[in-house]
């Protein structure tokens, strides 16, 4: 027999089955609840999080805060980025739909593919939260790109220009 849950159900059944799965497989993740209040962060995530930030915090230390109480509480810088990432959340909480996005973090060179979640109470349709995965840009290409354009000096990056452009022509069939 199917039951009804409530929001806070759901959400916690979600919570409980996102930690049975992904406490184990290494995977980069966080959840927060509908007020964007971290509700749980897998050991990739603090793994990540300690070595962008040089900390060694646990799960504990990041629960029932959001992103902004945990940079205040930690002495961490106050950016744009974390007031960018705040407006991202309330958009995705608007708009209900999954995004992906590029982000470099401001103190570690890497740039990470972010997939951002809404998670939704199908039986009233509410949102209770939003999930979010990091994985890493491994495209050297697009990481050279990146840094380029935003004039930030690299050993992905050659001084040498001596590189030849590629020159193609098409045939007559391919002009069809």
């Amino acid at each position: 027999m199917n039951s009804i849950q409530s929001d806070k159900e759901f959400f916690d059944n979600f919570v409980a089955s996102s930690r049975t799965v992904f406490d184990y497989i290494g995977d980069n993740i966080h959840i927060k609840d509908h007020d964007f209040k971290y509700r749980y962060a897998s050991p990739g995530y603090l793994t990540f999080f300690n070595d962008i930030y040089g900390f060694e915090k646990q799960e504990e230390d990041l629960l029932g805060q959001t992103l902004n109480e945990v940079i205040d509480s930690f002495g961490l810088p106050q950016g744009n980025l974390y007031d960018d990432l705040a407006k991202q959340e309330e958009e995705l909480k608007s708009t209900r739909k999954n995004t992906r996005l590029l982000q470099a973090t401001p103190s570690h060179p890497q740039v990470y593919i972010v997939y951002k979640r809404p998670i939704i109470n199908p039986a009233s349709d509410n949102f209770v939260g939003l999930m979010t995965h990091f994985s890493t840009l491994t495209m050297p290409n697009i990481l050279k790109t990146l840094l380029k354009v935003n004039r930030k000096s690299s050993y992905l990056i050659s001084n040498d220009s001596n590189y030849n452009s590629l020159e193609y022509s098409l045939t007559e069939k391919q002009h069809i």
